[in-house]
């Protein structure tokens, strides 16, 4: 079965500034981050696709009834599971960004075939993935030493796109984009 995930794609600038940050990880730790996946904040973790037309009408609809808002990306973060280490952008959201990706969150779970992790919710830990693949509790503290001495981020950029990341294949890849109008 085919898998999908809804993701918000960042601007060109945000783009730039995190692939060079990857490129870096990758030159002084020696292992590969993933460079295919385009820099992005998750709205919708990955799920089964029964019906991908279905879910194009829902954001399409979704996008075209819905304001941008806006999110802050700045300073670095990381999560530390027992089996899974990662490197972030921190993400902060507006009050209204929140309720804008809650009400996406409602308007999908009108599709009674959507499968839901514990993730999938507008009180997430908004992020923008550095590097997760590699990172072992051996070498995260050079990891996150070395993330801390490089330039932080500050931007601030729109949740103003819907995109379908379609993920069973490798590399992912963007399917399609829903623009939220000016």
């Amino acid at each position: 079965m085919n898998e999908l995930a809804i993701i918000c794609l960042l601007p060109e600038e945000v783009n730039n500034y995190h692939q060079g940050l990857r490129q870096k990880i990758t030159y002084q730790f020696g292992f590969e981050v993933n460079h295919n996946v385009p820099p992005h904040i998750t709205i919708k973790y990955g799920f089964p696709i029964k019906d991908i037309v279905e879910i194009e009408e829902v954001a399409y609809k979704f996008c075209l009834s819905h304001p941008k808002t806006k999110w802050k990306l700045s300073d670095f973060g990381h999560f530390i599971n027992p089996d899974k280490h990662v490197v972030f952008i921190d993400t902060i959201p507006m009050e209204k960004t929140r309720k804008v990706h809650a009400s996406f969150m409602d308007s999908l779970r009108k599709i009674n075939w959507v499968k839901w992790s514990q993730f999938d919710s507008a009180n997430l830990h908004y992020h923008v993935t550095l590097a997760s693949k590699g990172i072992t509790s051996a070498n995260f503290d050079d990891v996150w030493s070395f993330l801390n001495q490089q330039e932080k981020p500050d931007f601030k950029v729109q949740f103003d796109n819907l995109a379908l990341l379609r993920i069973e294949k490798d590399p992912p890849f963007v399917y399609n984009i829903f623009r939220f109008p000016d």
